[in-house]
């Protein structure tokens, strides 16, 4: 027995140094590693009719070099994740963007493209993200859109870098008028880092605009580091105070061009395209058209805070249905601190408006307008050009009060501001609709979408959904599928964002719909069949627009190895309504007879309506064709290209004029002689005569002269002859220099 127990001693030995020394192989001992899933690769992001269109492909080893089997792939789990918009500009479109509540202030929520906060205690304050960088000295203003329910006052504060201590104060304001200085103010008071805007009370179906000059405080300087709002409220015992933020835009001018939509013609398609009303009792759009009525004065004004330069609005047309008749002021406004909402307007105080009287007629009537004449007018700023106004930061439409009093109701099918006659013109088709209903019918309508609409407040804050996330853009997952839902018979893999996905919790589920304007990023994570997950694969962003009608009246001129083309902006997407993007254009270029490449010959601006295509050849026939992109981040199926062009390039530049032009009479002949041309193109010379140095010249030769010397032997004795010689090239038809000149007097000398 003590024989077997060492025997198992020395076993147990052996066995463990056998095993320490690798199982008999030389080296460490291996230890096993799982392999890792690579992530997914070749994203495509593709909008289309049906929503983001999303392609990939899996990966075909493990990182240790293990081939993957398709068959092991178990699925792919889609997300989307919003893309936050730049550090000095909040829309609030699906998220509130890295804003907080502060204080007694409920929780941020977004809903319905705003940011709502709410507040039961005698103030309601909310901040953007920290860190914000923004320059001082670039971003002057502050341009709020927001609605207010029981607050009576609104404070914009902020930190910078260099001071990162909030004021709370509001009733210590800073008037240079008062003060000897901003020093001597500070050192009695500190720096004043919060300022007032006064709240408009009434509801409204738009939100209020505010805009705030923040270089008014001292203490704006240097690089802001967060800003905030608050609010006094006027809640009692019970009630609460709420806003909603539409948007929050840092900005260095007020000055800026009109985008796509907020910019002439005004077509009404499917809502009111940022016109507002004041005196109207009903006002809205419907069927394609706006619609006013009400007693009092009617005032219809564009969106405040444009860029309309004077060179693009020298003619305007609109067409209205006024079954009473009337008057109508055209308006043009050019002050971007104010809005003609704020104006207080009658006939006899107007200034820069055009007086047009309105037929009395249940039919649509088109009225045709110089605005030479306004602009003509002095600008309120002093923003002066030779010719008068530099631009209209807003243009209306002006109805005074019927002298009996009756109620008075307008329709309007188009407003049309544009730079001549001619092209307004160019888009009277497009503009107007021929099959609108009677204005009654229009009214209900407008009526209808009112009732229908939901007011701001409708859904009270304890109402609204909860936040699915604390992070401001975190991604949602959309849908996890196997790889038999989604395989393509090529092998790579496919699928569709149509907006209809639910996202969140059992219990805090919503749609994750696409919206409009919202930039997505989409990121696919693949795991095998032992549960294995491979990294997040990010692709392209993509931007949610319509996609757009192509450019109209594509023009081509030729040139010497060039073609110049000009072409006029779309108006409406392909669904009809009115653009609200456009990125750039995409010119494409293809030799007759040949298809288009799906490559652009060249992108451009979307300010850019015109291009010239140089070092072609000259005598080739080509095409011509563009394309408007709404974004540039979203490719769409359907290119939609305008008609097609056909042009030639040809030399239309004439050679020199000859020099050194002589002529001698001889008796009875003129010999000329001049230096010899030197151009590649050469075709010869032409020899015209003529006995007065305006009158009308005869060619003498039949066909080109190619030597410098030419003989006229019908020349007569005792005259006077002037004579012009000019080169001309080989195009058909030739391009003929300017003429080289000389005088020749027929007398024979004694």
């Amino acid at each position: 027995m003590t024989r077997i127990k060492k025997w198992h001693g020395y076993m147990l030995i052996v066995c463990g140094l056998w095993l320490a020394a690798g199982c008999g192989k030389k080296g460490d001992p291996t230890v096993p590693v799982a392999p890792k899933l690579l992530p997914v690769s070749n994203i495509g992001a593709q909008l289309g009719e049906q929503g983001v269109a999303l392609s990939w492909r899996p990966p075909t080893e493990y990182d240790t070099k293990k081939p993957l089997n398709p068959k092991d792939i178990r699925s792919f789990t889609i997300y989307r994740q919003l893309q936050l918009s730049a550090a000095n500009s909040w829309q609030f479109s699906q998220s509130v963007e890295g804003w907080q509540e502060i204080g007694d202030t409920l929780p941020v929520k977004p809903y319905n493209g705003t940011l709502r906060a709410a507040s039961n205690k005698a103030s309601l304050r909310i901040h953007s993200p920290e860190n914000l960088g923004v320059d001082a000295a670039t971003f002057r203003y502050l341009r709020l859109k927001l609605w207010t329910k029981n607050c009576r006052a609104g404070y914009v504060t902020f930190i910078t870098n260099a001071d990162k201590k909030w004021d709370t104060r509001s009733d210590v304001i800073f008037e240079p008028a008062v003060h000897t200085s901003a020093a001597a103010f500070q050192k009695a008071f500190g720096a004043i880092k919060t300022r007032a805007f006064p709240l408009e009370t009434s509801p409204s179906a738009t939100a209020a605009e505010y805009v705030i000059d923040m270089q008014s405080l001292p203490a704006w300087s240097g690089q802001i580091a967060q800003i905030g709002l608050a609010f006094e409220t006027s809640v009692t015992e019970g009630e609460m105070a709420e806003i909603a933020v539409e948007s929050v835009e840092l900005l260095p001018s007020l000055i800026e061009r009109a985008s796509v939509y907020d910019a002439p013609p005004y077509l009404f398609a499917s809502d009111e395209e940022g016109w507002s009303a004041r005196g109207a009792t009903l006002f809205g759009a419907a069927d394609g058209a706006l619609y006013a009525r009400g007693t009092a004065p009617i005032l219809l004004a564009s969106k405040p805070g444009q860029q309309i330069a004077a060179k693009d609005a020298q003619f305007a047309r609109f067409r209205i249905l006024a079954a009473d008749g009337g008057e109508v002021y055209f308006l043009a406004h050019d002050n971007p601190l104010t809005s003609l909402a704020a104006e207080t307007i009658s006939p006899e105080r107007l200034t820069r408006a055009a007086h047009i009287p309105l037929a009395a007629s249940a039919e649509w009537k088109t009225y045709d307008l110089d605005l030479q004449s306004i602009f003509a007018q002095r600008s309120e700023t002093g923003d002066m050009t030779e010719s008068g106004l530099k631009a209209a930061t807003q243009v209306g439409l002006f109805f005074p009060k019927r002298a009996d009093g009756a109620p008075q109701q307008i329709a309007i099918d188009f407003i049309d501001v544009a730079s001549s006659e001619t092209q307004s013109a160019s888009r009277m088709t497009l503009l107007t609709q021929l099959s609108l209903p009677a204005v009654e019918t229009i009214a209900q309508h407008v009526q209808e979408r009112q009732r229908t609409m939901e007011k701001i407040f409708d859904v009270a804050y304890d109402k609204l959904p909860e936040v699915l996330t604390t992070s401001s853009n975190a991604a949602l997952k959309l849908a996890v599928v196997s790889p038999q839902e989604v395989q393509q018979p090529d092998g790579s893999y496919a699928f569709t964002d149509n907006g209809t996905f639910e996202v969140g919790e059992k219990d805090n589920k919503r749609t994750a719909t696409l919206d409009e304007g919202a930039r997505y990023a989409y990121q696919i994570e693949m795991t095998d069949r032992k549960h294995r997950k491979s990294t997040l694969a990010t692709g392209t962003v993509v931007e949610i627009v319509k996609p757009l009608m192509p450019p109209r009246d594509l023009q081509a001129k030729p040139g010497d190895r060039t073609v110049e083309l000009s072409w006029n902006p779309p108006l409406l997407t392909q669904d009809g309504r009115k653009a609200r993007h456009l990125a750039e254009y995409r010119v494409f270029r293809a030799v007759a007879g040949e298809q288009f490449s799906n490559t652009p010959t060249v992108a451009l601006p979307a300010t850019q309506t015109n291009f010239i295509d140089q070092n072609l050849t000259n005598k080739q026939q080509y095409m011509y064709a563009i394309q408007a992109v709404a974004s540039a981040s979203s490719e769409s199926a359907a290119r939609n290209l305008s008609e097609a062009v056909s042009v030639t390039p040809l030399d239309t530049i004439p050679p020199a004029a000859p020099s050194g032009l002589v002529g001698v009479y001889l008796g009875k002949t003129v010999n000329l002689h001049w230096n010899q041309t030197q151009v590649s193109d050469f075709a010869g010379f032409n020899v015209y005569r003529s006995e007065q140095k305006d009158g009308e010249f005869v060619r003498l030769n039949s066909v080109p002269v190619l030597n410098a010397t030419y003989e006229d032997a019908t020349a007569q004795e005792k005259k006077r002859y002037y004579y012009r010689v000019t080169t001309v090239d080989d195009e058909t038809p030739p391009n003929e220099s300017q003429p080289a000149v000389t005088l020749v007097e027929t007398y024979l000398l004694d």
